[in-house]
């Protein structure tokens, strides 16, 4: 079995996926390292949350998915090299770029509208679109998708406000 394995690995195309993403865990990686950076300040409210917090989270869960992808892509290289072909839809990687440029649209708009709108209209914006935007035609359900939003947005908004006591943008349109 040792001997087939070495063989399947020698085999083994990398593509650009799994460069890809061995390149965002290194990234993922670095950026958790920075974070050991950051100057400490006096604890907010007497909690032990600060800077360091949501950054350290971030490069882990980055180093995770990270990792998974390079697992998954590996394997379907695998798949790929056993049977002997390899499969490129063009029509995929269309829809794939489409898609990949509509979510940096979305976070462009997202970020961009954030302070002026507040951060729970914009999550819960953000969150529908991005569903309805990887979710396939015939399974879009706009009902499921808004509830989700407004639950995800409204969970995270009073994690970080009474779990963390942090407060996220509330937008200039609540003053008015």
């Amino acid at each position: 079995m040792l001997m087939k394995e070495k063989i399947l690995l020698k085999n083994l195309k990398l593509d650009g996926e799994t460069i890809l993403s061995v390149i965002l865990f290194l990234m993922g990686a670095a950026y958790f390292s920075l974070t050991f950076t950051f100057r400490e300040f006096a604890s907010f409210g007497g909690y032990s949350v600060s800077a360091k917090l949501i950054p350290r989270m971030l490069g882990i869960a980055l180093c995770i998915c990270t990792a998974f992808n390079v697992q998954f892509s590996i394997m379907r290289a695998r798949s790929k090299t056993q049977e002997g072909k390899k499969q490129h839809d063009p029509a995929m990687i269309r829809d794939d770029t489409i898609r990949g440029c509509l979510t940096f649209g979305l976070m462009v708009f997202y970020v961009s509208l954030l302070h002026l709108v507040g951060f729970l209209i914009m999550s819960a914006i953000y969150v529908f679109f991005q569903i309805l935007l990887f979710s396939k035609k015939e399974q879009q359900n706009y009902l499921v998708s808004a509830v989700v939003a407004i639950v995800s947005s409204a969970f995270v908004y009073y994690l970080f406000l009474y779990g963390f006591r942090m407060m996220l943008p509330v937008g200039l349109l609540a003053f008015l």
